[in-house]
């Protein structure tokens, strides 16, 4: 499974490297996983707050205090690298206190964790900034800015679900939390202008000390499709997390009702990480597709690395994640759009500050009940048109949405900070 944060934080930190910058992405509560192979921008030892370190502090009294024998145990490498392994999970309705309590920090029961943070930020790394990766992890940024003196920022990118997801009283404790240590904070970036204003209205955060940096990827390695061979059916391409919220559903019932209407020459395709969660879920669309007659034009991938990822990409002409609520940063879309893919996505979210720029796709409203498949239609039914927005497309990536000029609107941020 790869992370959409991970990916983001790892393009941003990879494309600070090549720029100079002097970086470290450090693991927090999970290794990163992110289809980039790690380099000089990554820590390599034990994940600091490992989950299940996390986890057992939360539960067991005795270890929340220094306990140097099983201290030394559970962050040896072997341990923290099996540990990691284990499905420490991330269902937001059983993880309520252990949420609050990380945000409470230096008064939560995961204290011994930040004390062991902060001593090897003071002693190996010494930064000039620190930059968290979400408003989750805000409990560590009381401490650190106390003892080191340095610029906090935190980024805005995703974290909402989760947190509307928890139960009460939790999610109310978690979010007066939130707005207390966020006030602290040195600065925020936002991964899009729709995301800001969503969190910062929820938690009541000041818009103003957040600053928009739109997401960037590596563009290396993505490469349009090759001249299209005309007897050949229309690949039309899903590559997301595999779950209800995403949209896959969608998009077969618009497979579907396009394939009654006599588009016989078009095939789906999805690849995509499936949580166990959503197994049953993803045998009822089966279904769906067996029934409806249009099974045998259907395929599903699974979990791809970078480069079986980028050959996906490069074999589509038309791409589409449906996704059934607003997303804040839409990376698969960057995707699509860098491997000269057009693409059709709900006119919500992050998605029109991405296809807006540069052009590249259709935006459809996602209140029409018929606007994704009116959308896929047109083109399905113009080669010229989806020869023009791909281009665009890829133009676009590479103009405003690459990895470098992340890096370089991030470390505009950070200057203006010092």
């Amino acid at each position: 499974m790869y992370c959409g944060n991970c990916l983001r934080d790892h393009a941003l930190a990879r494309a600070l490297h090549d720029l100079g910058e002097e970086v470290t992405l450090v693991p927090i509560y999970t290794p990163l996983q992110t289809d980039l192979e790690p380099g000089p921008e990554m820590r390599r030892d034990p994940v600091f707050f490992n989950g299940i370190r996390a986890y057992l502090e939360q539960h067991v009294a005795y270890l929340r205090e220094p306990r140097p024998v099983i201290d030394r145990l559970l962050g040896s490498r072997p341990v923290d690298a099996l540990l990691s392994r284990l499905p420490v999970g991330t269902n937001a309705s059983k993880l309520g206190a252990l949420t609050h309590s990380m945000l409470l920090g230096e008064d939560g029961y995961q204290k011994k964790e930040i004390e062991q943070l902060l001593g090897w930020l003071k002693k190996d790394l010494k930064p000039d900034i620190v930059h968290i990766s979400n408003l989750l992890l805000v409990g560590m940024a009381r401490r650190i800015k106390a003892e080191l003196g340095i610029p906090i920022v935190c980024t805005l990118q995703s974290e909402d679900h989760f947190i509307d997801e928890l139960p009460e009283p939790f999610r109310s404790k978690c979010i007066e939390e939130i707005q207390a240590r966020a006030g602290e904070l040195d600065g925020l970036v936002a991964v899009s202008s729709a995301y800001r204003s969503t969190v910062c209205g929820k938690y009541g955060l000041d818009e103003g000390k957040a600053q928009v940096i739109l997401p960037g990827i590596p563009l290396e390695g993505h490469r349009q499709k090759a001249k299209k061979d005309s007897s050949g059916p229309l690949q039309l391409g899903y590559f997301a997390r595999i779950s209800p919220e995403k949209g896959l559903e969608k998009l077969c019932q618009a497979f579907c009702a396009l394939s009654l209407d006599g588009s016989d020459q078009l095939v789906l395709r999805a690849g995509g990480y499936l949580p166990r969660s959503s197994a049953e879920w993803l045998e009822g669309v089966s279904s769906a597709l067996d029934r409806a007659g249009v099974s045998d034009r259907t395929e599903l991938l699974g979990t791809l690395d970078r480069r079986e990822k980028l050959q996906f990409l490069s074999e589509l002409d038309l791409f589409s994640v449906p996704a059934q609520r607003p997303e804040s940063k839409g990376l698969y879309a960057l995707e699509a759009m860098a491997s000269g893919v057009p693409v059709v996505l709900p006119d919500e979210g992050v998605f029109p500050e991405l296809v807006g720029p540069g052009g590249g796709g259709f935006l459809y409203d996602p209140t029409d009940r018929d606007g994704l498949k009116s959308a896929l239609g047109v083109l399905i039914a113009d080669p010229g048109l989806r020869k023009r927005l791909g281009r665009e497309g890829m133009e676009s990536a590479k103009l405003h949405f690459s990895s470098e000029r992340m890096a370089k609107d991030t470390i505009a941020f950070y200057n203006r900070l010092a």
